[in-house]
């Protein structure tokens, strides 16, 4: 099964239904699409809790609840990481001879 890792965008995507300014294009609904794949589950979906981190911030910056978007990230069965330091260097590319 394809593994992906869903980023924060693709969850901001969706509940704002955000359209790109430059060339209208609706990205909510390849977001969403992404969304609804992971909850057949097509796809193995990985996410942080850097991203969650990420969620909260926004939601508690606008000053709204952040818990019913947190609920629809555990009702997708998305599996959530804690990165490491490891993880950190390879992303980065940093890392050597690992």
């Amino acid at each position: 099964m394809t593994k992906i890792y869903i980023d924060t965008n693709i969850f901001f995507n969706v509940w704002n239904e955000e359209v790109d300014p430059k060339n209208g294009k609706e990205l909510w609904k390849s977001s969403k699409e992404i969304l609804e794949k992971t909850e057949r589950k097509e796809f193995e979906a990985v996410t942080s809790i850097t991203t969650l981190m990420e969620i909260v911030h926004v939601f508690r910056v606008r000053g709204k609840d952040y818990n019913e978007a947190i609920d629809d990230v555990r009702r997708l069965n998305i599996r959530i990481y804690a990165p490491d330091s490891w993880g950190y260097d390879k992303s980065s590319g940093i890392s050597d001879g690992i």
